[in-house]
């Protein structure tokens, strides 16, 4: 797959500009110079465009197999560096591509939650185990972004972006079991809620 193409760098610029002017965005913090697995939060479809503005090195992401199946759908989606994941099993294909992009010094993003939040709050579901083993396998910090605003897109509403600090994993050195997998989802899931705190201050105690 490959990374410097005009294409690519085209969009991400595009999506920046209509992150900070048309949604009157913000975005906090940075991601690493080196490789990455960047876990968010999932509101909408335009999470995976707004994701890749938040970085000048491209960032790669996985996406359900299903979004591949509208040809212009999915030349949008290889464009922006997006690769297909099935999510009726553990797709160990998709998994080891992600985990040799990572480990290659590129940027990954994933969405933990697996899918959308169609609750209308900014509130972070459960981890799919999943996500786990692609971070267990991997070396690379890990760096939670909370988004906020992207479900209301449609009216215009503020885009907010905050990247937090990489999450402390002392379980890559333990053996790879349901305890440690369970460990990890649940600092994942609270990295992305003290970040989206301090990306919403009002959020606090929610």
């Amino acid at each position: 797959m490959r990374e410097n193409n005009i294409v690519y760098h085209s969009l991400r610029i595009i999506f920046k500009i209509l992150v900070l002017v048309l949604f009157r965005g913000s975005i906090k913090g940075s991601v690493p110079r080196g490789g990455a697995v960047i876990c968010a939060n999932h509101l909408s479809n335009l999470d995976p465009p707004v994701i890749g503005a938040i970085s000048t090195k491209p960032i790669h992401f996985m996406a359900k197999k299903e979004l591949f199946s509208n040809p212009l759908f999915r030349a949008l989606i290889r464009a922006l560096n997006g690769f297909p994941v099935n999510r009726a099993f553990f797709d160990r294909k998709a998994f080891r591509r992600a985990i040799a992009l990572a480990d290659s010094g590129k940027n990954i993003a994933v969405f933990p939650e697996g899918t959308r939040n169609k609750s209308g709050t900014d509130k972070i579901g459960d981890i799919k185990r999943g996500v786990s083993y692609l971070i267990y396998h991997t070396s690379v910090p890990v760096i939670p972004v909370f988004i906020s605003g992207t479900n209301r897109w449609g009216r215009l509403g503020r885009i907010r972006i905050r990247i937090g600090d990489a999450i402390d994993l002392p379980e890559r050195k333990m053996p790879y079991t349901r305890e440690t997998a369970e460990s990890i989802c649940g600092k994942i899931k609270s990295a992305l809620e003290r970040t989206g705190n301090a990306c919403l201050p009002d959020r606090q105690g929610a």
